[in-house]
């Protein structure tokens, strides 16, 4: 476990989203100070910087919710209320931002309504959850607009409150689609693959926002922040095992990422810390 409540470095007041680099090192963004901090892989604080464009300005729109790790130790930002995607580099200096706040009028593509995600495929293209739209939206690590992927609905390939995303050992990409109460799995063509229900998503609470993470063995984590708990589905969708936390349960359980060894590091907004666990058979 490391966190713990409070605003000094090493510490979260609203942790959400983790994610790891290739050499093991753990990034966990802080929804509520808007810090994005960088652990070695024992969970000790190795740096800490504001991902707001001013710091000092504290009228700056932002709230971030996701993360995603680029080819080159990039560290993207899903700024969700901040209405953008922020890219930093490996010695997490900002190089990258785009995406401005939606106009009420048919979005463009560099309309973000509540950017929740994002994820860098194989391929090196970035996909964002374009929560409030609907959609996800395709760029360059660049900052350059590609395509967009579905749109409301609830038919193969669309969505409704798309939130987390999760890379699959198949290039394949899992969208945990919220309100439609399902995982959709697509191909990087963006076609609709298959999906499977999650039972106890669709949650209206605006801090009900599930994440997901493939392991390395093809079995499926989503977290359930609102249930305290995760659960691991089969990669066709099959219940194999819960997560509750034990003597001390789970509090609102946002991201997660897995270990080397088989692990699962669960971030917990509702108790600001960042715990360790075994994932069940």
């Amino acid at each position: 476990m490391f966190g713990g409540a409070g605003h000094q470095p090493g510490q979260f007041f609203s942790p959400v989203d983790i994610e790891r680099d290739a050499a093991g090192n753990l990034y966990v963004i802080d929804s509520a100070t808007r810090r994005l901090q960088k652990f070695d892989a024992a969970g000790n604080l190795l740096q800490a910087v504001d991902i707001r464009i001013d710091p000092q300005n504290s009228a700056e729109q932002s709230e971030p919710w996701g993360l995603a790790i680029g080819p080159n130790g990039e560290v993207i930002v899903a700024d969700t209320f901040g209405w953008r995607i922020r890219i930093f580099d490996a010695a997490l200096r900002p190089v990258v931002t785009f995406g401005q706040p939606p106009t009420g009028a048919a979005p463009g593509p560099f309309d973000l309504f509540g950017p929740r995600d994002a994820v860098v495929t194989p391929d090196g293209e970035l996909w964002v959850t374009d929560t409030g739209n609907d959609r996800i939206q395709v760029y360059s690590l660049a900052g350059e607009y590609l395509r967009t992927i579905g749109g409301p609905g609830a038919g193969p390939g669309q969505f409704d409150e798309p939130v987390g995303l999760a890379l699959g050992p198949d290039r394949t990409v899992y969208v945990a689609d919220m309100y439609n109460r399902r995982v959709q799995v697509l191909g990087l063509d963006g076609a609709a693959i298959r999906e499977f229900p999650v039972d106890g998503w669709g949650g209206q609470d605006v801090v009900d926002k599930p994440y997901l993470r493939v392991l390395s063995d093809g079995r499926v984590a989503v977290s359930l922040p609102a249930a305290g708990l995760v659960r691991v589905y089969s990669p066709e969708g099959r219940l194999l095992a819960s997560v509750r936390g034990g003597a001390e349960p789970l509090s609102r359980p946002y991201g997660m990422v897995e270990t080397p060894d088989g692990k699962l590091w669960i971030v917990e907004g509702g108790a600001a810390r960042v715990r360790l666990f075994d994932v069940p058979d």
